[in-house]
């Protein structure tokens, strides 16, 4: 297992004291990233119905799951009591539904966490029939809040999928010549990282070269990459399932021009300012006030870019956000033991084209760390 049987239980209790301020006796959560926090189970099967159910007393937790994916189970979930069904022959929506009747009289309040990539509009509609002696009460935005504050145990994964995104970087930055594509390119960031080992990511390695870098979350294409271009990257390290996010810009055999050049200097004045706004206890507002201040003062416009930064940790495909969302319109605050994401990504008003840096942060006691990326300097290679 990756994680202690102790560790496991802690989590357990936090749930629970979340469930009673709710007033709910039991709680059903489907989405991987939960199943994973709570029971262990890491596996890419989420497109079966799985499930997790337990309540607020002592009682152990059950988790229903196909039946092909026994092996999974024993490799990686901690619990006892587990559930099969074989496709085609047994209901699992009955199955999970007899799972919550063990735990619940009819009328009382089940917890359940909809809110999942992994939670089709049937399967959800399908449960909330099977579950009708019940009331339903969404609680992912409290059950999820659970888990942007990492252990010590959480942290160590986190520092090691940074040395995994670093070494994607490092690659990159070596490799990366006129005449490659950028699918190859990514080829080399991900045979980096994955020799490292890393596991696989939530999301794919963005990479986008020349013209291409106007706009975000482009994937490789076979564009080949000429001398003068620049180069815009985001990817991430992974290690047991927590994500260490980067993201870098760089030329290939010429340095920008001079005007270019401030604008990347800018954007890193911007990214250093939200760092120093950073302290626990202090409202994530703060942080991209202090970065957007910095664009603003130099007249870049802000709805080239989205947020400051957001939450990651534990993710499944098809994303690594967590729910911390830093912007300015949040009403969150920092803790001690947050992991997340910072950038900062605007648009050369020269060239019209995108530019982008960033990368993975932890929050602790000490102040904050930055594990991958970050406010690096200009590169030319």
């Amino acid at each position: 297992m990756r994680f202690s049987n102790q560790e496991y239980t802690t989590r357990l209790d936090k749930a629970r004291a979340v469930l009673k301020d709710k007033d709910c006796q039991a709680l059903l959560c489907l989405s991987p990233e939960l199943l994973y926090y709570f029971a262990g189970y890491d596996a890419h099967t989420h497109f079966s119905v799985q499930a997790l159910v337990f309540d607020i007393t002592a009682t152990a937790p059950t988790f229903v799951y196909r039946d092909v994916d026994t092996g999974l189970v024993e490799e990686s979930c901690w619990l006892d009591d587990v559930r099969s069904y074989h496709h085609g022959e047994v209901d699992p929506i009955g199955l999970v539904a007899s799972a919550c009747r063990e735990r619940l009289a009819s009328g009382q309040r089940l917890g359940v966490c909809f809110n999942s990539h992994a939670v089709k509009g049937t399967l959800a509609l399908a449960l909330a029939e099977a579950l009708i002696d019940f009331e339903l009460v969404q609680v992912d935005t409290a059950i999820e809040s659970i888990r942007l504050q990492k252990s010590p145990a959480e942290l160590e994964c986190l520092h090691t999928a940074g040395e995994y995104a670093n070494a994607g970087l490092t690659r990159a930055l070596e490799v990366t010549r006129p005449g490659m594509t950028e699918i190859q390119l990514a080829g080399e960031i991900e045979a980096a990282m994955r020799e490292q080992g890393s596991e696989y990511p939530a999301m794919p390695a963005w990479v986008s070269s020349g013209p291409r870098t106007r706009g975000a979350h482009k994937l490789p294409s076979r564009r080949v990459i000429e001398s003068g271009d620049r180069v815009k990257l985001e990817f991430a390290g992974v290690h047991c399932r927590y994500h260490a996010v980067t993201m870098q810009t760089y030329w290939v055999s010429e340095p920008p021009a001079e005007p270019v050049s401030r604008i990347y200097d800018v954007a890193s004045y911007a990214l250093l300012a939200g760092e120093a706004a950073i302290r626990a206890g202090d409202p994530v507002a703060r942080a991209e006030l202090a970065a957007f201040t910095v664009l603003e003062q130099h007249g870049f416009d802000l709805r080239w870019h989205s947020r400051f930064g957001y939450g990651v940790g534990i993710a499944y495909p098809p994303t690594w956000l967590e729910s911390l969302d830093i912007t300015r319109e949040s009403s969150q605050q920092f803790e001690s033991g947050h992991s997340f994401v910072l950038h900062i990504a605007v648009k050369d008003p020269i060239e019209q084209l995108g530019l982008m840096l960033g990368g993975a942060y932890l929050l602790g006691d000490d102040g904050l760390v930055c594990t991958s990326g970050g406010a690096l300097d200009k590169v030319v290679v």
